[in-house]
């Protein structure tokens, strides 16, 4: 009988062994992503949004300077002077 009294007190540790390490694996891993939170927000980073709109922005710009290079390349008519 002591034989099983020792295995029900060993199934017993590695249950709550088991328990414990699960809550503090939840610890980690919160404090963990509060730590790369707290991380991130003191860098300075653009959001998609932002980078989106100045993409479209330097697409806007660079299509009216295309115009205004082949505007600029075309031989101005020239008039006859009397």
């Amino acid at each position: 009988m002591a034989e099983y009294k020792f295995l029900d007190d060993l199934a017993k540790f590695g249950n709550s062994t088991i328990t414990a390490m699960s809550g503090m694996q939840r610890q980690v891993r919160k404090w963990a992503a509060e730590q790369f939170d707290y991380m991130i927000e003191g860098m300075d980073l653009v959001s998609r949004k932002e980078l989106d709109a100045h993409k479209a922005k330097i697409e806007e710009l660079e299509a009216r300077l295309a115009k205004l290079e082949g505007t600029a390349e075309k031989p101005a008519k020239k008039t006859k002077k009397a």
